[in-house]
């Protein structure tokens, strides 16, 4: 299997076949980080690359798993963070030259639950400064749709957007502190299952962070979607004309 197919596997895929022993988190980790390598001067989405620190945690991964240890779907699952996001001891920007030399001295709770779940940290994604959405301001050179780089970023992983929910926000820098809320950005709907499964729930250090329990979020991704209804905040877009209506629609 060539790297790009594998690249291209959702987060199911891949633990399934960590788990049947046609992969190991090293050799996937190791995929992702040549693929950086490869790409990341094109495309810019990497602001920090945690490879040293990455590679290390693959091979603790693949210790517990050889060991019969499995934290979960994510156990040994490279994953990244937008540079919003508190790493302990490695640069987080917020994409800002204010914050050029900023090292957290702490994990946000985020990652130090990505961590207890056994995901690999890749590192730190590129972003608009202070991930204030509709700039195209990114002091730290600007990310590129891998699909078309006359374009801008396309994004994944774990991000921030501002309408509130139950992720905590313990040591992700804010842009305003009443909305903001954190959750992942994935492939496939069953990829962000699992990762909301991880991160979600209530945290000491952030007492806005909803005490609900946490449902498993993958348990009913075979139910269909009759009967559900989606709520569309159409302030929040600007399209005008037959966009709009869509949108509406």
């Amino acid at each position: 299997m060539s790297n790009t197919e594998l690249h291209f596997k959702p987060i199911t895929e891949q633990a399934a076949m960590l788990r049947g022993g046609e992969l190991s988190p090293v050799e996937l980790t190791a995929a992702y980080l040549d693929r950086i390598a490869d790409l990341n001067g094109e495309l810019g989405a990497y602001i920090t690359v945690m490879g040293e620190q990455a590679m290390s945690q693959a091979q603790q991964a693949e210790s517990e798993m050889q060991a019969g240890e499995d934290k979960g779907a994510l156990h040994g699952i490279p994953v990244a963070i937008k540079d919003i996001i508190y790493t302990e001891g490695t640069l987080t920007s917020g994409g800002s030259k204010v914050l050029a030399d900023f090292i957290p001295d702490e994990d946000s709770t985020i990652v130090r639950r990505l961590d207890a779940a056994g995901a690999v940290l890749l590192g730190k994604l590129n972003l608009s400064e202070f991930a204030i959405g509709g700039t195209i301001d990114h002091p730290f050179g600007t990310p590129r749709n891998p699909w078309n780089t006359a374009t801008l970023r396309a994004g994944l992983a774990v991000a921030r957007d501002s309408n509130g929910w139950r992720v905590t926000r313990q040591g992700v820098l804010p842009m305003c502190w009443s909305m903001d809320t954190v959750g992942p950005m994935t492939r496939t709907v069953a990829d962000c299952a699992l990762m909301l499964n991880a991160i979600a729930g209530r945290d000491a250090l952030d007492s806005t962070s909803s005490d609900a329990p946490v449902p498993d979020y993958s348990a009913t991704l075979d139910g269909g979607v009759s009967g559900l209804r989606i709520g569309l905040p159409t302030e929040m877009f600007e399209y005008e004309g037959s966009l709009r209506m869509c949108a509406i629609r």
